[in-house]
This record gives structure tokens, C-alpha cells and sequence, in this order.
């Protein structure tokens, strides 16, 4: 329970207004979970394991808002079951090379909305969870002598009844209320392989496909209001088409139990689009598109056993990259020192940094 007072506020007609405003939430989240899961073994090279599991939660909420002693509180409970399973088929060619598969299905909880005063007996409670169906095949290998490693998977996910928001009337004016929308899906591939050429060294790289997208608009199955602006087609936000890393470590020994060691990271994260605006695909025509990016990471040290020391370098060469982008519009107004031009508020990696850690096991 948090009860926080936004603004301390000067006398206002005639009247101390202590607090301009204050917000106080009292939530409660309870679970209750059950599962199982078995391994059934045909031979020494095959193998299947399935498992499910029931969880029950209850949740309940009051939210109060008092502004100006202005104010009633608003309160929401909801209670919902969800069963949930996997089942993983693998198959060993050798000790050393294996496939598997995996379908698996997963859920994000729902929960209650809070009910405002003069709300209908059609007002929308509470909202259902969403949850997703992956599918997943891969490979795993190594050479005999392990100086060659490989990692491979291609997947598919099903995503439905996603999280949105939306809107009910109440006494002829719309509120928003969280809800359930449809659906969206993703597929993709990655491949992760590691060499190790001569004693010490070790290169890995990794790279990953994604293509994610709406399959519907986000807006409940029976219609409505798409507040939250995506249309079917649209690419999920924050999924780039394409990811990498490589990164090469070297360590030797120097003496003793000391062990130094060198280490590189090239990271590449492709281009991606932002959250769903409607305002900004009214302004603009498009989603917001973010640029991709390259970073490089250096590190350098020493372990002593117990202690050790790392100097390193991240972001070396100042890489501006952009993670999120949103808030369309905002701006400042000019009694604030501002233009009044409609922008937007991004969050970026960190700027190009140099530091030395310290640590030590006890």
C-alpha cells in the first residue's frame, strides 16, 4: 500500500490546501500453483518429458485519488485459473550431438479493473490472461575433442488474447479499462556457435532471426475503440529483424594460481520499430522506425584466486543507440523555457564508458 502526495499547494480560494493531491493504491496478489512432470525414457537415445500445472490467483485493488478534497475511492477484484503444459521430445545421435523439440504453452496473469462510481452492471471487471503456444526445434553439437560447439533453433509463437487497452462508458463517458485484444505471432531462428582453436581461446558468436507481428488490430474480438493503435500487419514493438554478438577471450597463466585475461564484445542490433502511437501514425503516416546500432566492449585483467581486478571499456567509439521512443507528443511550453514542438521521450544505451572492478569470494 503507497499513499504518495503529488503537490504541496499555496493557499487556493481562500482555502490551505495541504495536499493539491494525493493517490494512494492498496493491491493484493495471492497464487496457489500445483504441477507435475515426468521423463519417459525409450532406450538410451530417446527420451520424452511432459508436465503441466494449475495456478489459481486472486487479486484485489483500491485505488483513491483525492484532488482538491475531491475524491472517491475505486476498487476492483478478480480471480482467475489457468492450466498451462509442456512437452519436450530428444533424440542423441552420439554423446556429443542431440536434436529436440518443444511445445510449450505459457500465460501472462490478468486482473481486476477498477470500478468507477455509477459504473453499469455490463462494466468490465476484471480482464483474462494472455498466453502463448511456442513450438521450438533445435540442435545442440560438439566435436569429440570440444573445440567446436553449435546451437541451433527455429520457433514459432502464438500469442493470444493479448493485454490492451480499451474503453467502457460509464454514464455516457468513456473510461479506459484494461482488456483483452487478439492476436499476433512470431517466428524466428537462432544460431549460436562457439570455437575453441588452441588452449585459452574462446570465440562465440550468436545470431538471431525474429519476423513478430499483429495478426489483428488491437481491439477487443466483439470491436471497439483501438486506443492502443496497431493494426494487423504491424511488427511488434522492440523485436529487430536481425541480432548478433561476438565476443573473443583470451587468459594465460602468469604465475601462481594468477590467471590474466583479454576479452572483446562486437554486438549489432538491427532496425526495429517503437511502441503503437495512434498520434504518431496520425502525424506521420508510419510507426516510428529506430534506427539500428553497433556497440564494442573491451575488458582486460587479473584473477588471484580469491581476488581479482578488470579494467574495462563499454561502447568504445560513443555509439548513440536509441531502445525506446515514445510519449508522442510532448513538449514543453514556453513559460517552462520551451518551443511548444510536439516531442518525443527516448531512453538510449549508456554513452561510452571506462572502469575498473573490484572483486573478491568469501
Amino acid at each position: 500500500a503507497t499513499t504518495v502526495p503529488v503537490f504541496f499547494g499555496p493557499p487556493f480560494g481562500g482555502n490551505v490546501i495541504t495536499n493539491f493531491v494525493t493517490s494512494s493504491i492498496h493491491a493484493s496478489y495471492e497464487e496457489i500453483a500445483a504441477f507435475a512432470s515426468a521423463t519417459i525414457r525409450f532406450g538410451d537415445r530417446f527420451d520424452i518429458t511432459a508436465g503441466g500445472r494449475y495456478s489459481h490467483n486472486d487479486q484485489t485493488a483500491v485505488t483513491e485519488i483525492i484532488q482538491l478534497r475531491v475524491g472517491a475511492p475505486q476498487s476492483g477484484d478478480s480471480s482467475e485459473g489457468v492450466f498451462t503444459w509442456s512437452v519436450s521430445p530428444r533424440f542423441e545421435f552420439t554423446d556429443f550431438a542431440s536434436v529436440y523439440g518443444r511445445v510449450a504453452k505459457g500465460y501472462r496473469p490478468g486482473g481486476p479493473n477498477f470500478i468507477p462510481p455509477g459504473a453499469g452492471a455490463d462494466f468490465p471487471t476484471e480482464f483474462s490472461s494472455d498466453t502463448i503456444i511456442s513450438y521450438e526445434i533445435g540442435f545442440r553439437g560438439e566435436t569429440v575433442d570440444h573445440l567446436v560447439a553449435i546451437d541451433a533453433s527455429v520457433y514459432y509463437l502464438d500469442w493470444n488474447d493479448i493485454l490492451i487497452l480499451s474503453s467502457a462508458l460509464v454514464n455516457g463517458t468513456p473510461v479506459g479499462v484494461n482488456t483483452n485484444g487478439q492476436g499476433a505471432r512470431s517466428m524466428g531462428a537462432e544460431v549460436t556457435a562457439t570455437l575453441r582453436p588452441t588452449r585459452g581461446l574462446s570465440l562465440v558468436g550468436n545470431v538471431a532471426f525474429v519476423d513478430a507481428e499483429l495478426t489483428d488490430d488491437t481491439i477487443p474480438p466483439d470491436g471497439g475503440l483501438n486506443l492502443t493503435g496497431g493494426l494487423a500487419g504491424d511488427s511488434l514493438p522492440y523485436t529487430p529483424g536481425i541480432s548478433a554478438n561476438l565476443s573473443v577471450d583470451y587468459e594465460w597463466t602468469v604465475g601462481g594460481d594468477a590467471e590474466a585475461f583479454v576479452g572483446a564484445n562486437l554486438r549489432l542490433v538491427g532496425e526495429q520499430v517503437a511502441g503503437f502511437s495512434a498520434d504518431y501514425r496520425a502525424a506521420f503516416g508510419d510507426r516510428l522506425r529506430i534506427d539500428g546500432y553497433e556497440t564494442v566492449d573491451l575488458r582486460a585483467g587479473v584473477n588471484f584466486g580469491r581476488f581479482s581486478i578488470q579494467a574495462y571499456a563499454r561502447n568504445l567509439f560513443d555509439t548513440y543507440g536509441v531502445v525506446s521512443a515514445g510519449g508522442f507528443p510532448s513538449s514543453v511550453q514556453p513559460a517552462l523555457g520551451g518551443t511548444s514542438i510536439p516531442l518525443l521521450d527516448v531512453s538510449t544505451i549508456r554513452p561510452r564508458s571506462f572502469g575498473v572492478i573490484l572483486g573478491a569470494d568469501f
